[in-house]
């Protein structure tokens, strides 16, 4: 029996499929033509990349305090 590839999706949960689908990114010259308003946050960025984050923010400006830590990677979160 042959299994595709639509229902081994249907058997994950959406953390699971956004860990497994990898989407492109999107192109800023087809927003601005869209004219999209929207913002970008950091409010829901994976704990891993956020961790990312700030070990290059302290690798970059040792021994710096958390409030400047935070004021450069985003106060959203």
């Amino acid at each position: 029996m042959a299994v595709d590839a639509a229902s081994c999706y249907d058997a994950l949960t959406a953390c699971e499929l956004t860990n497994t689908v990898e989407l492109a990114p999107v192109e800023a010259m087809l927003l601005r033509k869209l004219d999209f308003v929207g913002g970008t946050t950091l409010k829901r960025i994976e704990p891993h990349r956020l961790l990312a984050l700030i070990v290059e923010d302290v690798g970059r400006y040792p021994q710096s305090r958390i409030g400047d830590i935070h004021q450069r990677i985003g106060l959203e979160i």
